[in-house]
């Protein structure tokens, strides 16, 4: 038994260290500590010891902590639903669903297999939710940020492990050549991110407001007059168009008269995009407004959020959670495609809080995306920064330049890095 136990903290200890070294990179960003050559360094360690895990338990322990360290920030939502007693088993969830993901990668010894198994990981989505991208440890590093420049990595630090059990010739070539072939060499001669001049002078908006208090209705006035100030002042600060984030106007904008009337008033003078709710007699939809000229826009939401806008369950069952969790509230119903707006002969992709890190928003790329976050359901926490990498993750791919606007934290403007 004292055997068994200290086999067992020594593998809980293993994994704690390897599942930090392939998490660090969020934190560093997160605090503006990030170095592309303290996050090289840092993620090669973490997949060396991944590759080299001893078994599948010490697997499974890191998929665990991988789990809490990217996702702890999920279980803050729960209180808003006034689901308090259910953050902690949140916490454990996510940490359970990548333990089974990290020990199907280390159920096989073999090192090609489990390089392989984890640089595509990232194609493991329960209920949809695709924020777990392994390659992104490398996001800001000396290589490539793709899933093929991370399987190169990988088969690297493979003939690593091997060179140092058979000392051949081979395997240093073998490595030489699969980390070359991952590195991105704009970082080497000073290629950088193009920040080119948008066609539109935009003034983004970034809100501070408590999810806690944001839809009482006791507050709604201060927030419009919040919102509708913000608008005045880019007015009189000489900009073309303004960019509010998700929800900031907490209400179905389409049935407050007064409020779409002042809003087509001001959008004689500036393009106005904001967040709100839509209802069409039937649906509610998480939309975005476009105001111009005395006229407006709708563009709805796609791509929902799992458990928080729909339960992704069949309707019986999301009917029953709604009911027993959520006070019967509708889940919102999503649009078919996403929406592009044209301001200035430009087209502008709309895009709402999760939209803006999802893969089909960048198909069919536009030069320019807006995405509009509200960022107090986790505030505070690291998922404003995951939220960015991400973004940038796909920018760097698509070439689209992303507008952000965000409530607490997260608000900026993307550009695409160059790459290979």
């Amino acid at each position: 038994m004292k055997v068994f136990n200290k086999n067992l903290m020594l593998e809980i200890s293993r994994a704690f260290a390897t599942s930090s070294l392939l998490s660090l990179f969020i934190y560093l960003n997160h605090f503006d500590l990030g170095n592309i050559f303290v996050e090289t360094i840092l993620g090669l360690s973490g997949i060396y010891f991944l590759l080299n895990s001893q078994s599948r338990r010490e697997g499974a322990f890191v998929g665990f902590f991988i789990g809490v360290f990217w996702f702890y920030w999920v279980s803050f939502s729960m209180k808003y639903y006034d689901l308090a007693f259910l953050e902690i088993p949140t916490i454990f969830i996510f940490g359970a669903g990548y333990s089974l993901l990290f020990f199907a990668i280390t159920f096989y010894k073999n090192l090609i297999i489990r390089s392989i198994l984890f640089s595509f990981s990232g194609l493991f989505e329960p209920f949809g939710f695709d924020w777990f991208k392994p390659e992104l440890i490398f996001i800001n590093s000396i290589f490539e940020t793709s899933a093929i420049s991370l399987l190169l990595i990988s088969l690297g630090v493979s003939s690593l492990i091997q060179f140092g059990k058979i000392k051949i010739a081979f395997f240093i070539i073998l490595t030489m050549i699969f980390f070359y072939s991952a590195i991105n060499l704009n970082v080497f001669n000073g290629e950088k991110t193009d920040e080119v001049a948008l066609p539109v002078k935009i003034k983004i908006v970034a809100t501070d407001i408590k999810q806690a208090e944001k839809w009482k209705k006791e507050n709604r006035n201060a927030i419009v007059d919040m919102n509708i100030h913000e608008i005045e002042k880019a007015i009189n600060e000489g900009y073309e168009l303004v960019v509010l984030p998700e929800s900031t106007f907490p209400m179905f904008i389409n049935v407050h008269g007064e409020v779409i009337n002042k809003l087509k008033e001001l959008s004689n003078k500036i393009t106005i995009w904001t967040g709100g709710l839509y209802f069409d007699g039937v649906d509610n939809f998480n939309a975005t407004y476009l105001f111009r000229d005395g006229k407006f826009w709708i563009g709805k939401k796609v791509i929902l959020v799992p458990f928080g806008e729909k339960i992704p369950l069949p309707k019986f069952l999301a009917d029953f959670i709604n009911d027993i969790f959520f006070d019967g509230l509708k889940d919102f119903t999503p649009a078919i495609t996403p929406t592009d707006f044209e301001i200035k002969n430009n087209i502008f992709r709309s895009a709402i809080c999760y939209e803006g890190t999802a893969k089909l928003f960048y198909e069919n790329p536009v030069k320019y995306m807006i995405v509009i976050t509200n960022n107090g359901w986790f505030y505070p926490s690291i998922e404003p920064t995951l939220q960015k990498l991400l973004m940038q993750y796909y920018s760097n791919m698509s070439g689209t330049i992303v507008i952000h606007s965000a409530n607490r934290a997260g608000s900026g403007i993307i550009y695409p890095r160059k790459i290979n």
